[in-house]
């Protein structure tokens, strides 16, 4: 978001900054997730995958996604945030 063009960019990215981060995935958790819950050749980025590792590693999120492949992939897997 930060490479967009936001109105009130600095007051945008202020608020995003405080949000909680979730845990990050390392790139061997990543790799290993992709296996487990077989990512491969499912349309996913490494990016996405990153992200549900990300899910996976942090307790109580969820994602929210308006990309089909990956919301498809988190109601699977139970991290979908059930908000579209």
């Amino acid at each position: 978001m930060a490479l967009g063009s936001l109105r009130q960019r600095e007051i945008v990215l202020g608020a995003l900054g405080n949000l909680p981060q979730a845990t990050m995935a390392t790139d061997d958790e990543v790799l290993r997730a992709i296996d487990r819950w077989k990512l491969f050749a499912s349309g996913l980025g490494y990016i996405d995958a990153h992200l549900l590792a990300s899910a996976a590693l942090t307790p109580g999120t969820a994602l929210w996604t308006r990309d089909k492949r990956l919301h498809v992939v988190a109601v699977r897997l139970g991290f979908d945030a059930g908000l579209n």
